[in-house]
């Protein structure tokens, strides 16, 4: 339009673009309009998206496999360049509102080997077949016909080192016009591979050699904006002592930039990358971050370590740089794989699962996720604009990236004592009732006769013990950073958070870390506890009742008193402790103990005592109507508890927990006082400190092998090992790190000082 009006604002740059055979020119770009009018031509022409239309509105919107895709069609619509739909053999677009029909000759779909996505079309105006293609930036670079000049090359690698260091996600727009008889040859080959048993690879060779020699038109960028509270979570994630890593097909400063944007990589953290693409200096560029590494460990240094994909492939064809790589990524905070395919992110999962032997938990979004997810011990899908493909393939689906909060430290932290409780008391329960069998066994001469009735036997597990152990399991909770209260003006119930409380969470998580609750020592304190107790209910009835009268008569106590005196007091015992041990108490929890268990259990031995088929049958009114029952019921249950009460007072009150800590706090409504949080540090409550490294043996005390401590200033460094290796750099972000390394006499490496610059 402005050149219409006003010729001279258009821009000469007369680029032209030849042949293959660099015989003659096949299409010349005049003007900066014509070259912007091929670049959007591109960006509307070479997509895979669907026009969908609203039949009550008649609103129009784009549908495609990513939203990158869809926000760059809809960019170019909204500049004038407007898909408005096609065919298998043709596309339509709307220039400035005239309908143009394209001729699509050829469609090769992206996916994530070839990082590119092109199409063959014929273009009405001029009749030349043209080819558009865009794709990741190292990709098309490569593509690049490098025997004549590219005018706008080193423009675009200015704009997308610009990009990236935004964090910004990029692609560079391309395209070449084919020769007819080109195209006719590409037909022929491809029809001649359809009988191949390797067609696919003769297919993809073939589409790869028709992708070469690209003229560059542009690049574009898309801001991918984090979601809520992104750098909230992984900020508690890494308090949690949570290693965290991050494999995305971005480029190298993309993925580095978006890390500190979501608080991965954090002010703190020295900076490793690793970005080698020649195997012969991969072992001594390796070598040298694992110097640099161990100077960051004996500095006390919080690390992370960035890796390419083409690097990444190079270090696991070998198992001694699998090692090395394993010992360096281990040892750092936040480690980031960037231009990873979605292969290699699977093997990065299986390399920690197999190597590092760690619980592996894989979070995304897209399709390009779902081999991570799947080799992950635990796999969670995100509801998004990319698919439902990550969702279906994993165990977990949330709505957002900030759910996983929830999902770690409140439902997995609860989990973990709920299944750890649940097995230790499972334990306790049927000691406290097998052994006064075996006591009894002794009693009577190893005759064969239970101390108890069949059916008290098969109830005590399925009935009178199960119900409240499964309700404790279903909704027990330790410490709640949500609480109900009572809005003074409505005088309705609503819930508020404890945001000091909320803050204490990721500690929490040391517990299962660690796994404090459920190990060789608790289990083996609760069943000792179990023994012990059962020995002492079942010998404090047998002393008492051997030579007892119940009444003026000189009646005696038979077998069958003794045998439910013994089973109520082991009832009473197991239930009131497990009430005592629960932390967080309903409704349903009291029904269960109540009803469920005690309840249930005195109306059987009623109905036990009615029906003559029972062998308790007449034995509950000598029980009820005597003292002894009682009296040996509380003396029983008196000295098992007093064995409880121990157990329960020396871990709280000697060994005290962050979690009986902060339970303390809440239950004295101090939980809002900021200084009692500083009591937990105060009170020695280490948890998650990361073991110190060895030092190397060879490596003198404070020097990195090589190397002697140069005092720099305070500001961020970034080293480089010169020589043959040049990607080598380690970047200090803390204010302590005030000293670098230069090489020590008679060593064959040197500090390229040219490389030590601030940032």
């Amino acid at each position: 339009e402005r050149e219409a009006t006003n010729p001279q604002d258009s821009k000469y740059i007369d680029y032209e673009i030849p042949n293959r055979a660099l015989t003659q020119t096949a299409f010349t770009i005049q003007t900066q309009s014509e070259l912007c009018s091929e670049f959007f031509k591109a960006l509307s022409l070479a997509h895979e998206c669907v026009l969908e239309v609203d039949k009550q509105t008649g609103d129009t919107r784009y549908q495609g496999p990513s939203p990158d895709e869809v926000c760059l069609v809809d960019a170019a619509a909204n500049l004038g360049f407007r898909y408005v739909g096609g065919s298998s053999n043709s596309s339509i677009i709307s220039i400035f509102g005239q309908q143009v029909s394209y001729e699509l000759l050829r469609s090769f779909e992206f996916d994530s080997d070839r990082k590119r996505m092109s199409v063959v079309v014929r273009d009405p105006f001029t009749g030349l077949l043209k080819l558009y293609t865009k794709g990741a930036d190292s990709i098309i670079k490569s593509r690049l016909d490098k025997r004549v000049p590219q005018p706008f090359l080193a423009t675009a690698n200015k704009r997308l080192e610009e990009f990236s260091l935004q964090g910004l996600r990029t692609l560079i727009i391309g395209m070449r016009v084919i020769d007819p008889g080109e195209l006719a040859l590409f037909d022929s080959q491809f029809a001649a591979t359809m009988n191949l048993p390797d067609r696919e690879e003769q297919q993809k060779k073939l589409i790869d050699e028709l992708e070469r020699e690209i003229f560059i038109l542009g690049v574009t960028a898309v801001e991918d904006k984090l979601q809520r509270n992104v750098p909230d979570t992984i900020r508690d994630l890494l308090r949690a002592n949570i290693k965290v890593w991050m494999l995305t097909g971005d480029k190298l400063e993309t993925a580095e930039n978006i890390g500190k944007s979501c608080k991965l990589i954090q002010q703190d953290f020295s900076i490793m990358r690793m970005a080698d693409t020649v195997p012969d200096t991969l072992a001594e560029s390796l070598k040298g971050h694992k110097g640099v590494y161990e100077w960051c460990v004996a500095a006390k240094l919080k690390k992370a370590f960035l890796v390419e994909g083409t690097t990444l492939d190079l270090l696991l064809k070998e198992e001694a740089h699998i090692r090395t790589f394993v010992e360096i990524a281990s040892g750092c905070e936040s480690v980031i794989c960037c231009r990873v395919s979605p292969k290699q992110k699977a093997e990065v999962v299986r390399l920690i699962k197999n190597r590092m032997k760690k619980i592996t938990l894989a979070i995304g979004d897209g399709s390009n996720d779902v081999n991570m997810i799947q080799e992950a011990d635990i796999g969670v899908g995100l509801y998004g604009n990319e698919g439902m493909r990550a969702v279906q393939s994993s165990d977990y689906a949330l709505p957002e990236f900030q759910g996983l909060w929830r999902l770690l430290f409140v439902h997995g932290h609860w989990s973990y004592i709920r299944n750890a409780d649940m097995i230790l008391y499972f334990f306790y329960k049927n000691s406290i009732f097998t052994i006064p069998q075996f006591i009894f066994a002794i009693l009577c001469g190893y005759s064969g006769r239970t101390v108890f009735d069949d059916f008290y036997i098969t109830l005590y597990n399925l009935i009178f013990t199960a119900i409240p152990l499964v309700v404790r399991a279903v909704l027990e909770q330790d410490v709640n950073y949500r609480t109900v209260v009572t809005d003074t003006t409505t005088r309705r119930a609503k819930i508020v958070e404890r945001p000091l409380v909320k803050d204490q969470f990721p500690k929490f998580y040391y517990i299962g870390q660690q796994n404090l609750v459920f190990n060789v020592t608790t289990f083996i304190v609760w069943f000792v506890n179990g023994i012990l107790q059962a020995v002492a209910i079942c010998l404090i009835a047998y002393w008492s009742l051997r030579e007892a009268a119940l009444d003026s008569t000189g009646i005696g106590p038979d077998m069958w008193y003794y045998s439910i005196t013994v089973y109520t007091a082991i009832i009473l015992v197991v239930t009131i402790k497990l009430a005592v041990y629960t932390q967080y108490c309903t409704i349903l929890t009291w029904v269960s103990f109540i009803v469920f268990s005690l309840i249930m259990y005195f109306a059987w031995v009623w109905i036990a005592h009615l029906i003559k088929f029972f062998l308790s049958y007449n034995t509950a009114i000598a029980l009820f109507t005597t003292w002894h029952f009682y009296l040996l019921v509380l003396m029983s249950f008196g000295f098992a508890w007093g064995i409880d009460v121990l157990m329960r007072f020396i871990p709280v009150e000697v060994f005290t927990s962050v979690v009986d800590w902060v339970q303390r706090l809440i239950s004295f409504n101090r939980e809002e006082e900021p200084k009692f949080y500083d009591n937990i540090d105060k009170k020695k409550l280490v948890f998650f400190e990361p073991p110190k490294a060895q030092k190397p043996a060879a490596t003198p005390a404070g020097k990195a092998q090589g190397y002697q401590k140069v005092e720099q200033n305070p500001a961020d460094l970034s080293i480089s090992v010169a020589g043959q290796n040049p990607n080598v750099s380690v970047t200090a972000g803390d204010q302590t790190a005030r000293q670098a390394y230069q090489p020590l006499p008679n060593d064959d490496r040197s500090l390229n000082t040219s490389q030590i610059n601030r940032v």
